[in-house]
């Protein structure tokens, strides 16, 4: 019995430990000012990619062993390193690009046929006014809703709100958004 545990708990580890070699998160900065560079792209291998969120967090998950990760973003240069299995966390700080581009102007001959759409519109507007014309209409409307984060940078708590009424604070309510976020992230 004592056998078949220890060989539990042994191919459990050497599992575990394979699985957190082929993983890989981290911040991507600014070298000068520190502050996170949000959507860096990040390519692990040449052939694996991710961005960074809005905090300039990532993290990538491969089946394979991670060698090398490059790291770019536009106006700063991009940056190769090798990647080791002993570190799964990277803080990686981009150099700005001084490269200057050439200068394109654009010119157009012609008048552009939306500004002509728009003149029509405007011209009819009262023609095609629903309140106006119609005694009643309906409409669907339709929403999407992005969030871009990472768990970590959320707290996940649940706040209590107090006010002060009369120099002393009084509850107020009990705010659960940051744990419902924290939790939906998850």
């Amino acid at each position: 019995m004592r056998t078949k545990i220890l060989l539990t708990t042994i191919f459990s580890f050497i599992l575990f430990s394979s699985y957190a070699q082929n993983n890989i998160s981290g911040t991507i900065i600014d070298s000068k000012t520190k502050k996170p560079l949000p959507f860096a792209t990040i390519i692990i291998n040449k052939n694996l990619g991710s961005v960074s969120d809005t905090d300039g967090k990532f993290a990538i998950y491969s089946k394979a062993t991670i060698n090398e990760i490059s790291v770019s973003y536009i106006g700063y240069s991009t940056k190769h390193i090798v990647a080791t299995k002993e570190k799964d966390f990277y803080k990686i700080s981009l150099y700005r690009n001084a490269s200057v581009l050439n200068e394109v102007v654009l010119v157009e001959k012609r008048e552009n046929p939306a500004l002509a759409i728009i003149r029509k519109t405007i011209d009819n507007k009262n023609k095609n006014n629903p309140d106006k014309v119609l005694k009643s209409y309906k409409y669907n409307s339709y929403n999407k809703f992005v969030i871009t984060a990472h768990p970590d940078s959320i707290r996940g708590t649940i706040d209590t709100v107090w006010t002060k009424k009369e120099g002393e604070l009084v509850f107020k309510e009990i705010d659960s958004s940051n744990y419902e976020m924290k939790k939906t992230l998850d």
